[in-house]
């Protein structure tokens, strides 16, 4: 039986499948889904501005933005959470604007 670090590591090795490389499994994960959702909003993005829409935002992430660089019409962010993604083009309206526009009319 040992004892010390070895036995530690190796009780370690153990317990975690692929020898303790949890992290690096993390990590890995986080960038793989990254590249699939990158690939994901060009294609929205490709598709805009073929058809001639025009893209206000192309953005990698969500949350609050890391960092930000505009580049013609378009503003190109790159978000906190690493998880999804969004393409925002013109014409498409939030729900604050649609709800303005459905208020009643104080009149009727």
């Amino acid at each position: 039986m040992m004892n010390g670090p070895a036995a530690l590591r190796q009780r370690q090795a153990d317990y975690y499948p692929g020898g303790g490389y949890c992290l690096q499994t993390l990590i890995l994960s986080i960038v793989i889904f990254g590249v699939i959702i990158f690939v994901h909003e060009f294609g929205h993005y490709i598709v805009a501005k073929l058809t001639g829409i025009r893209v206000e935002e192309f953005a990698l992430g969500m949350g609050p933005k890391a960092v930000g660089k505009k580049w013609g019409e378009t503003l190109y962010t790159i978000r906190v959470l690493p998880l999804g993604g969004f393409c925002k083009m013109a014409g498409e309206t939030g729900e604050r604007d649609y709800k303005e526009e459905r208020t009643p009319d104080p009149g009727r």
